[in-house]
């Protein structure tokens, strides 16, 4: 005899896998994740020059995972620097003296 199943459409950027038990044999079936992809917004800010903090939002697959980083010395991530799935990222602007 053929046995059937189905398997749903995987809605995380995660791997996962599951097993079904047949005539008391193990049969494991592993699915791929969606392909991960981030946005962020806002996707700039503007600062006086006494500098000051702010906040980016990034939306991502759960299983998705991502990380926040500066290229300056006056840029300071101050909260979220990594995470996964949706999230926010905090950050410092310091005085432009």
């Amino acid at each position: 005899p053929t046995v059937n199943f189905t398997a749903a459409a995987n809605p995380t950027g995660a791997q996962r896998s599951g097993t079904l038990t047949i005539a008391g044999q193990s049969f494991t079936v592993t699915q791929a994740g969606q392909t991960c992809s981030y946005t962020i917004a806002p996707t700039s800010q503007n600062f006086a020059v006494g500098g000051g903090t702010g906040t980016v939002n990034v939306t991502a697959l759960t299983g998705c995972n991502w990380t926040a980083a500066s290229n300056a010395s006056w840029l300071t991530i101050t909260s979220g620097a990594t995470s996964s799935g949706n999230g926010s990222v905090g950050f410092s602007v310091a005085a432009n003296t």
